[in-house]
């Protein structure tokens, strides 16, 4: 994943290295269920954000699973998108001629629902800091496809074990149940004791300008400039799905696993309390300076799990968003 490299620096390894997988898969004298991991950055045109809201207004609960893609076959703008698009186009003409399997979407990959374990590169773990660091939280309105990573292994296992259809290439959504909106998951540190605000976008625009550029004060969205002082209410916009498919694997897995996961996992108070006592745990994020409506969790981490952080450890590189 890599928010700025266009198509070609991410050709080789999100659309080359599928065809050899695939490859692989049809290779032998046994043909081989074939899962792929791809993103919802496929379909983040405004193609499917009208029909998102369509959808969503008539009571139905969001794009469907089965879905061609060609909705987004213009409009992507960002080379991870379309070396996603790329691929899932390459499969689906390969499931045209008798690849089995699934395509998974996961949205925003968070941390581990119990401990809260991440990599404090990702997106909205850096805005949680770059609002305390600010005290500013901008008032945007879209909701967060955020799941925790178990959740998501767990969805990508039961397809690839168990696809919502044996006898052919499918889709499944990851989406988050619930959702949050944008600002309500940064105002949860305010329950947690920060001393956060929310105002509207343009100020907080301005007021992150000021700090960062103007007066030079450190701020751990400075990497994510570019992304959040364009236009984030547009960059963070994300369509609601539906994940009947998804549903339908968890459901089947729980035969073996002995746990029905198909009701899934999102975001809420409570489980983002668990992300926000492990980036203290390990540093990334000061303590609530006092005490808040809610009281912050306790995460076992291991020390293993803590000095690997510390010392920096997932702090470069690309955002956990699948």
């Amino acid at each position: 994943v890599h928010w700025v490299y266009p198509y070609a620096k991410l050709r080789d390894a999100n659309v080359v290295s599928t065809i050899n997988v695939m490859n692989l898969a049809a290779s032998g004298s046994k043909a081989k269920y074939f899962t792929f991991v791809s993103s919802t950055s496929t379909i983040d045109t405004e193609h499917y954000f009208s029909m998102s809201d369509e959808l969503t207004s008539e009571g139905k609960s969001g794009i469907l699973e089965a879905d061609d893609l060609m909705g987004a076959a213009t409009g992507l703008g960002g080379g991870y998108g379309q070396s996603k698009w790329a691929a899932e186009y390459i499969i689906r003409q390969a499931g045209k001629r008798g690849l089995r399997g699934c395509i998974v979407r996961p949205g925003y990959v968070t941390g581990a629902s119990k401990n809260g374990s991440s990599n404090t590169d990702d997106f909205l773990l850096r805005f949680l800091k770059g609002v305390v660091q600010l005290g500013k939280i901008p008032d945007v309105r879209n909701t967060v496809n955020m799941v925790p990573v178990d959740h998501v292994a767990r969805v990508v296992t039961a397809t690839a074990f168990n696809p919502p259809k044996e006898d052919q290439l499918t889709v499944a959504h990851v989406t988050g149940h619930p959702r949050m909106l944008f600002k309500d998951y940064l105002y949860t540190l305010k329950q947690y004791g920060y001393n956060v605000e929310v105002e509207d976008y343009e100020s907080w625009k301005k007021s992150l300008e000021d700090s960062v550029i103007e007066k030079g004060e450190d701020n751990a969205l400075y990497p994510l400039l570019h992304m959040v002082l364009d236009n984030l209410p547009e960059n963070t916009r994300a369509p609601e799905l539906d994940d009947r498919n998804a549903v339908e694997s968890l459901k089947k897995d729980t035969e073996w696993t002995g746990t029905d996961a198909s009701a899934g996992k999102g975001a809420t108070p409570e489980q983002i309390g668990i992300y926000i006592s492990f980036l203290n745990a390990v540093g990334f994020l000061p303590a609530p300076p006092k005490n808040g409506k809610l009281a912050l969790p306790e995460v076992s981490l291991s020390e293993e799990q803590i000095n690997l952080v510390s010392s920096g450890a997932g702090a470069r590189g690309s955002s956990a968003a699948s």
